[in-house]
C-alpha cells in the first residue's frame, strides 16, 4: 500500500475547473457585462440551494449513479492492499495508535480537503479509501468528498471493526439490536406530496463551485458526528422527524420498517425536483438502511443542500437484525461473516506479516 504516490499539490479548482466551466459559461453570460460582482452574488445566493442541486446534477450526479454509494469491504480492501490506494483513517490518535491498516495516513475529517489540496495528487492513486470505528463517519466524509468530484474515493463498510475483530468487540459486535423486531411495520408506504421549498442556505463564494467547497468545508469543520441520530430518539419523538426508510420496494415490504417511514429508491429520485419538493424544511429529515452506510452518504447530500438531515445509526441493524438476516445480500446485516482478523500497525511500528494464513472472506451484496 503507498502512502503518498506524489507530493504534488492538487488544487480542488483546478480539479472542478472542466466540470464548473459549463456552469460559470451560464453564470457569465446572462450577467450584463458591466454588472457589479456583488450583485451577482447577491442574486445567486438567493437560491443556493437550487444551485449546488443543480451543480450536482451537472457534473458527475453522483447519487443518482451505479456509483452510489461508493463503500467497499475490508476484505476487498485487504485484497488492494499493495496497489496504488491511499486509506485515511479518520479516528483520534489514541485509536488510530492503537490498531490501524497499515500504512494509512490518520487525519480528523476537518483536515481532509486541506490534505487533499495541499499535500497530494488524489488523482495519482486508483483510490482513496476512507475508515473510522464502525464505517458511519467514514462514509458521510467520503459522500462529501464524492460531491466534490472526487471519484475515487470510497468508505470501509463497517470501518475497522470489519478489519480486526479486537476492535470489531467493542464496535460493531455491540452494535446490533432486536428492540423493535415486534413492532416494526409492513404497511405499504405513504403517499409524497410535492409542495416543499428548498432549504434556505448560506454559503460564500460567487461560483456554484466556490459554494459547494464553502459548504464542505462548514459541514467537515463541525462535529462531524452530529449527523448521527439513534433509533431511540425517532421512535421517541416521531412528530420531530420526517423518516426516510431508503430501500427497494420488495425490502421495505418484506422486511418491515419504522412506523410512519415511507420509502424512497435508491438511486432513483434524488435529484429530481419531485424528491427535493417532498422534503419538508419544518422538521428534521431522518434517513435510514440496512447499515447506516448508503445511508450516511445521502446524508451527506442532503446536507449540502441545507437540509437539517440524520443518518440512524447503524441502520437497521440497531433494531431488527433478525429482521434482515434473511436477506439473500449478506452485507445487509453485520455477522461473522463480516469479522476479520487481518495484520493492524500499532503506534508507529509496521506489524510484521502474519506466519499464518489469513482468511480473507468473500461476502457480496449491496450496501
Amino acid at each position: 500500500m503507498k502512502r503518498l504516490k506524489n507530493n504534488t499539490a492538487l488544487n480542488l479548482i483546478s480539479r472542478f475547473a472542466a466540470m464548473a466551466s459549463v456552469t460559470l459559461m451560464v453564470v457569465f453570460a446572462t450577467a450584463c457585462g458591466s454588472a457589479k460582482q456583488n450583485d451577482l452574488s447577491e442574486t445567486l445566493q438567493q437560491d443556493a440551494a437550487k444551485d449546488l442541486a443543480l451543480f450536482f446534477k451537472q457534473n458527475g450526479n453522483y447519487v443518482a449513479s451505479n456509483a452510489f454509494p461508493a463503500v467497499m469491504s475490508a476484505a476487498d480492501l485487504y485484497v488492494l492492499r499493495d496497489s496504488n490506494i491511499l486509506v485515511i483513517d479518520l479516528r483520534d490518535t489514541d485509536q488510530f495508535a492503537s490498531g490501524s491498516v497499515p500504512g494509512a495516513v490518520n487525519l480528523r475529517p476537518d483536515k481532509v480537503i486541506a490534505f487533499f489540496n495541499n499535500d497530494i495528487d488524489a488523482n495519482a492513486f486508483d483510490r482513496i479509501v476512507f475508515t473510522d470505528s464502525r464505517g458511519q463517519v467514514a462514509a458521510h466524509v467520503a459522500g462529501i468528498m464524492r460531491l466534490l468530484g472526487f471519484d475515487n474515493v470510497f468508505s470501509v463498510r463497517f470501518g475497522m471493526s470489519g478489519w480486526t475483530k479486537a476492535i470489531a468487540a467493542a464496535g460493531w459486535d455491540l452494535a446490533f439490536g432486536d428492540s423493535l423486531i415486534n413492532h416494526i411495520s409492513k404497511n405499504p408506504s405513504a403517499e409524497l406530496v410535492a409542495n416543499h421549498p428548498l432549504p434556505q442556505l448560506s454559503v460564500s463564494g460567487n461560483t456554484p463551485y466556490e459554494r459547494v467547497l464553502s459548504r464542505a468545508d462548514s459541514l467537515l469543520s463541525g462535529n462531524t458526528t452530529s449527523f448521527l441520530l439513534s433509533f431511540k430518539e425517532v421512535v421517541h419523538h416521531p412528530e420531530k422527524y420526517f423518516v426516510i426508510n431508503y430501500v427497494s420496494e420488495e425490502q421495505y415490504l418484506d422486511y418491515g420498517h419504522l412506523e410512519g417511514a415511507v420509502r424512497f429508491t435508491p438511486r432513483q429520485p434524488l435529484v429530481s425536483d419531485d424528491f427535493l419538493s417532498s422534503l419538508p424544511t419544518d422538521k428534521a429529515i431522518v434517513v435510514y438502511c440496512h447499515t447506516g452506510h448508503q445511508s450516511a452518504h445521502l446524508t451527506a447530500y442532503l446536507r449540502m443542500l441545507g437540509y437539517e438531515a440524520y443518518s440512524i445509526i447503524y441502520g437497521a441493524n440497531s433494531f431488527m437484525h433478525n429482521a434482515l438476516i434473511k436477506s439473500p445480500m449478506p452485507n445487509h446485516y453485520w455477522s461473522e461473516a463480516q469479522r476479520n482478523d487481518f495484520p493492524v500497525t500499532t503506534g508507529q511500528n509496521t506489524n510484521e506479516p502474519s506466519a499464518a494464513p489469513i482468511e480473507i472472506k468473500a461476502v457480496k451484496g449491496g450496501c
